[in-house]
């Protein structure tokens, strides 16, 4: 459908106003090139002409879905439902603006009723959360003496029983809570970034691009990873959801497993969002650190939301970091899985200086003296700056005796021999046990690394 068959149309109804399967055209091939508002006037012309026309309607909901407004979506779906004029397409849509509006019940009852009219309906987003919800977190799934082992029905809780999982103001991130342009340093990963958050505005990710994009960021601790990734949500204009292990954990992996999936499908909900990881070595451990049938479940079941095998077509835009990647299972170094991966050092010496700057107002420090600590604290990372400036100020205030606001250059570089930087022991272990195709990058930067 062009312009030029689209000014036709209208030409059509110049003459004939009152043609309404003509205008359920027009209306339809708007909603097609995204024209929602047009689109929505028209079939409102056909409603008040026609108050019981369910083309109008059942176009209506594929509108009001499309820009988000689900309300809509809910009431004209139900009533499209009472008089039998749903069909399979309107109750996808219905279980859909449900399950985004966290009725979750409401929507698992919709979705059974597709199920039973088409036992061979299947939908990624709507099996992921309703249909393997009872895969994996229905208690009534077990019955006594099925398995040999006893356990108390208090541990089966269902996941969203907890209030954690069910109120989003535990789950996503604050917006301000890290200032973007507080992240100094890692340019290159910013700009990375910055690049792919195209995926993040759907109008630009359908545009033949991938729509996926997984990063991996990997270093010594302390050196601004989880700052970066939680930075992210001041940024763009996305939610942000991080994934905690300690939430994801436990005794009954198949719990496990449907929390991952949860995470993912929570994601897939509230686009644009970015998921994050930390820690990705607790999820993704390597067979040879920890070789269970049950890791490798877990594992499994992360490399297959990672592929997005069921979600060819869904935006994806995940950030993950760890300590660690020597325990990672390097499987999760390919393409499609973190083929995006990047070393995050300790900061160098224009970033060390930017970071006493950053906080003048804690010290009185002459730019002279800012350049002499930057040059004393090689190897420090942020979070070892950090504690420099905290210990600096633990010993002017209560050791000193007197009352002090802002730090002298000689309080400050008296405790910079008393710290001892994690870095190089970091570096020193990586070399000894990373994969080769990791080590280039950071032969790299130790070889530029002032």
């Amino acid at each position: 459908m062009n312009k030029k068959d689209l000014k036709m149309i209208e030409e059509a109804l110049k003459k004939s106003p009152n043609n309404i399967a003509l205008r359920l055209t027009y209306a339809l091939k708007l909603f097609k090139l995204r024209e929602f508002d047009l689109s929505e006037k028209n079939y409102q012309v056909v409603l008040k002409s026609d108050p019981a026309n369910t083309k109008a309607k059942q176009g209506l909901v594929e509108l009001y879905f499309a820009k988000g407004n689900y309300s809509a979506v809910i009431v004209i779906a139900e009533e499209l439902v009472k008089i039998g004029a749903a069909s399979e397409k309107m109750m996808e849509l219905y279980a859909k603006a449900l399950l985004r509006q966290n009725s979750i019940a409401e929507a698992q009852e919709i979705y059974e009723r597709i199920i039973k009219n088409n036992p061979f309906y299947f939908d990624e987003e709507l099996d992921s959360v309703l249909e393997d919800q009872d895969e994996y977190l229905n208690d009534g799934d077990f019955e006594e003496g099925e398995d040999d082992f006893d356990y108390d029905e208090d541990e089966m809780d269902d996941i969203f029983d907890n209030p954690f999982f069910t109120d989003d103001s535990y789950l996503f991130l604050d917006s301000n809570a890290v200032q973007w342009n507080k992240v100094i340093g890692m340019e290159e990963i910013k700009r990375l970034v910055e690049y792919k958050s195209y995926i993040l505005t759907p109008e630009l990710s359908k545009q033949g691009q991938n729509n996926k994009f997984n990063l991996l960021l990997y270093g010594p601790p302390g050196c601004g990873k989880t700052y970066f990734a939680a930075a992210l949500a001041n940024r763009f204009d996305a939610s942000v959801l991080p994934v905690e292990m300690d939430r994801v954990n436990d005794m009954f992996m198949y719990k496990a497993e449907g929390r991952i999936q949860y995470y993912f499908a929570k994601m897939r909900l509230n686009k644009p969002c970015i998921l994050i990881i930390d820690e990705l070595e607790r999820f993704g451990t390597s067979q040879d650190i920890f070789n269970s049938f049950e890791n490798m479940q877990v594992l499994g079941k992360l490399v297959e939301e990672l592929d997005g095998v069921r979600y060819k077509n869904s935006e994806q835009f995940i950030v993950s970091a760890t300590n660690r990647p020597w325990q990672i299972e390097q499987g999760l170094f390919s393409p499609g899985k973190f083929g995006w991966n990047r070393f995050v050092g300790p900061p160098a010496y224009k970033e060390r200086v930017k970071f006493f700057e950053s906080i003048k107002n804690q010290h009185q420090f002459t730019a002279q003296e800012i350049a002499n600590l930057a040059g004393a604290t090689k190897f420090f990372s942020f979070a070892e700056l950090n504690h420099l400036i905290d210990m600096a100020k633990y010993e002017a205030k209560t050791k000193a005796g007197r009352k002090k606001t802002k730090l002298t250059f000689a309080e400050t570089e008296g405790l910079i021999a008393g710290i001892t930087p994690f870095a190089p022991n970091w570096i020193e272990i990586f070399m000894e046990k990373a994969p080769a195709f990791l080590l280039k990058e950071v032969t790299g930067f130790m070889e530029k690394f002032d």
